[in-house]
């Protein structure tokens, strides 16, 4: 390594850490020792983040709602947007990609939270999705065009409302996916399963 990529490095690292301790909506990773084994809650929230994943399996509860929100163009001025709600108990990810945009300094920076090609077991899942294409194959019974105010899972609800598109399935797997997301949870997962790093430039997943 260089010198001149060695202070590269810390640079970047000095403004990573000001960035995950300041600016807050980027991806926020927690760890706890439990069981002799590293507990990981992650949050992210963005209108820039992208994602990839080889695939999801459930044999839980899922549930799905169309939920529209108000949002802002550039003009500042409103109008509404669909997104794609979903929300499981516990779920097998494979190969997870999350890639989120910043600006540092007038540069831009790409925070990509990685998996590999592993399978992960993950706890507390719920997403919020402007754009997804995926395929959706339920493995237990399923609910079609079921009012959002009444979906649940794990026992918990999704906010829909009256009239809102809603289905509900108990067990599911999703194909490869890909889109563009808004927020996301894991409550709990293996934080060695996880890998963040901070990379210049505009790189997607």
């Amino acid at each position: 390594m260089t010198d001149s990529t060695s202070r590269y490095g810390t640079r970047w690292l000095r403004a990573l850490l000001f960035m995950i301790a300041a600016l807050v909506p980027v991806a926020i990773l927690g760890a706890a020792t439990a069981k002799n084994a590293l507990a990981m809650a992650m949050a992210t929230q963005s209108l820039r983040g992208t994602f990839t994943t080889q695939g999801i399996v459930t044999n839980d509860a899922v549930g799905i709602i169309i939920h529209p929100q108000l949002a802002k163009d550039a003009n500042g001025n409103t109008y509404k947007q669909y997104v794609v709600k979903l929300q499981a108990t516990n779920a097998t990810v494979q190969g997870l990609c999350v890639a989120e945009k910043m600006s540092v300094f007038g540069q831009t920076m790409t925070i990509l939270i990685e998996t590999g090609d592993q399978a992960v077991q993950v706890t507390g899942v719920w997403a919020t999705l402007h754009t997804v294409q995926t395929s959706l194959n339920a493995s237990g019974s399923l609910q079609l065009n079921q009012n959002a105010s009444d979906v649940v899972a794990g026992g918990e609800s999704l906010g829909g409302v009256l009239g809102e598109l809603g289905i509900t399935t108990q067990g599911a797997t999703l194909g490869p996916a890909h889109g563009t997301l808004q927020a996301a949870n894991i409550k709990g997962a293996s934080l060695a399963d996880f890998h963040a790093r901070l990379v210049p430039g505009d790189v997607s997943c």
